[in-house]
């Protein structure tokens, strides 16, 4: 075999983290026996996000996961590797790991310093402190923005994005999805009693605004991250597509 094709087919298990220089001699995981699709190593790509969309979007693809019986050892087993990187690994990013702290330590941004800039999570705007109190004042979003002292970079594989984005994207067009999310983030994400926070979750496009920020971070050409963006990617392709699923009208 070629050291060329020994690269393209080498990566790692999604599950469990082994490595294994080629995918093409196993028909599954010679280490935990998975049969998911592994992560190449040409897609492993180095990007830059901020922790809170990061937590968001594992919050939302966990409830996915747990709501369809999905396997949500995978959405864990990539949580963790991508929390081993943060500056501070022993950050919770999903509601499992939350609930394994003391309830003072079990959100994020329970002691954020003062927000000084940032930009909007929903347009990217920039904003800078104080922070707006009657939501994004381009976009009219009332998520709390992105603080740029919470920016981080890690390397991470397009396939693992790919599994959070979409079951975040899928979780966030759930009817159940939108009104438990709408109940969590009143009550314990921003902590607002403003009747502006019942909203928060209705503004379900913030999962593309999110996507688009990491997509433009790859490198051409740039693999779908979500379901709208495959159905996109489709009708560019000259399929005519029918179907009723609820993000084929995404833009």
């Amino acid at each position: 075999m070629s050291s060329d094709n020994q690269e393209v087919r080498s990566g790692f298990c999604t599950h469990c983290g082994h490595s294994v220089d080629d995918f093409s001699e196993h028909d599954c995981c010679p280490n935990c026996g998975s049969r998911s699709r592994p992560c190449f190593a040409r897609d492993q790509v180095t990007v830059s996000i901020n922790l809170r969309e990061l937590w968001l979007v594992c919050l939302w693809a966990e409830q996915w996961a747990m709501f369809n019986r999905c396997d949500v050892d995978l959405l864990y087993a990539i949580a963790v590797r991508l929390r081993k990187q943060l500056p501070d690994p022993a950050l919770p990013l999903t509601m499992a790991e939350m609930q394994q702290l003391p309830e003072d330590q079990r959100f994020l941004f329970n002691n954020e310093p003062e927000f000084k800039s940032g930009f909007c999570i929903g347009c990217s705007c920039r904003v800078t402190g104080p922070m707006p109190r009657n939501g994004c004042p381009n976009c009219g979003s009332v998520y709390r923005p992105c603080d740029d002292a919470n920016q981080v970079t890690f390397s991470v594989n397009t396939h693992e994005l790919r599994v959070l984005l979409m079951w975040a994207e899928q979780w966030l067009k759930c009817d159940t999805g939108l009104k438990a999310l709408s109940k969590l983030l009143h009550a314990v994400f921003d902590r607002v009693a403003d009747e502006n926070a019942k909203l928060v979750m209705n503004n379900d496009d913030t999962i593309y605004s999110i996507s688009l920020r990491l997509r433009k971070q790859l490198p051409d050409p740039a693999p779908p991250l979500t379901i709208a963006d495959e159905f996109i990617a489709l009708r560019e392709a000259g399929y005519n597509i029918i179907t009723n699923h609820p993000v084929a009208d995404e833009p």
